[in-house]
């Protein structure tokens, strides 16, 4: 499978991110402050990356892959 399917994705990072905007002070009392903003960077950078927009601003795909076309896919399609 070739396919990154944002779902799941979308649902950790979020989950990941609200905690830690919830529980800031016990992620910094036991010392993984640091490391979960990287988390939180990494999944955010990757969505930034793979979403695609036209000139209009509207989305185009946010799933890449091999072997997988969105709906949204065959419409980038059309306006090249």
């Amino acid at each position: 499978d070739h396919v990154k399917f944002g779902v799941p994705e979308t649902y950790a990072g979020s989950l990941v991110s609200w905690g830690y905007y919830e529980f800031r002070q016990a992620y910094e009392a036991i010392g993984e402050a640091a490391h979960t903003e990287t988390i939180i960077r990494h999944f955010c950078d990757y969505f930034m990356r793979c979403t695609f927009r036209n000139e209009a601003g509207d989305v185009l795909a946010t799933m890449t892959g091999l072997g997988y076309r969105t709906k949204n896919e065959f419409e980038f399609d059309s306006l090249q």
